[in-house]
């Protein structure tokens, strides 16, 4: 492995993760390079400056960029071989925005109505309201817990791709606008290191 901060990957290392000095060391003897960090301008960095991935990766290795980016950052790997990838998580992320809406509209409508948080949630996750997002993230919110699995930071940067890529195509997606805008309400008030379940705020 390698990590930009080493810091942060101590825990892997200790269940015996190989650490490497440098991208070129890391990648250079892999059949296979996967990538996850923070920002398209990560993923332009580790593929494209001097001595990163694409100077240094095998010849046929497979490159597997799991960060959410730009569409079209990964059509400028293309060079290398590229899919869909980016634009099939950017339809996940388009799911998730208008279903954690509806949970926290959904919770928030139920407590002001006085219902049992909990006994809703019983009733309604096995039905056809149920959801990853609410079996995730519904008991977090009742509890107000927010600590993030999920940077607020990072899903309102994969929004703003997909309204960019969706604007590309003259799409009106108008629920992942409203929902990109409640998170940036939230981000501009200092809660962008909370977890998505925030959004309940």
């Amino acid at each position: 492995i390698y990590a930009r901060t080493k810091a942060k990957v101590e825990d892997v290392i200790s269940e015996g993760a190989i650490f490497h000095e440098s991208i070129r060391e890391c990648v250079s003897e892999c059949d296979a390079v996967i990538t996850i960090v923070g920002f398209p301008q990560d993923v332009e960095e580790v593929y494209f400056d001097e001595g990163n991935i694409l100077d240094c990766a095998s010849k046929g290795a497979y490159l597997i960029d799991m960060t959410t980016t730009s569409p079209q950052i990964a059509e400028k790997i293309y060079a290398e071989g590229t899919g869909k990838g980016q634009h099939c998580k950017l339809a996940n992320q388009i799911m998730i925005a208008g279903t954690l809406s509806g949970v926290c509209e959904a919770l928030t409508y139920a407590k002001e109505q006085g219902l049992d948080l909990d006994v809703v949630m019983r009733s309604v996750s096995t039905g056809a309201a149920g959801s990853k997002q609410l079996d995730t993230f519904g008991s977090k919110i009742i509890a107000g817990d927010y600590a993030p699995g999920f940077f607020m930071k990072h899903f309102i940067k994969d929004m703003k791709l997909a309204l960019i890529e969706a604007n590309r195509k003259g799409l009106s997606l108008d629920v992942l606008s409203m929902v990109l805008a409640n998170y940036e309400e939230l981000e501009a008030e200092g809660y962008g290191e909370l977890g998505t379940q925030a959004l309940i705020r």
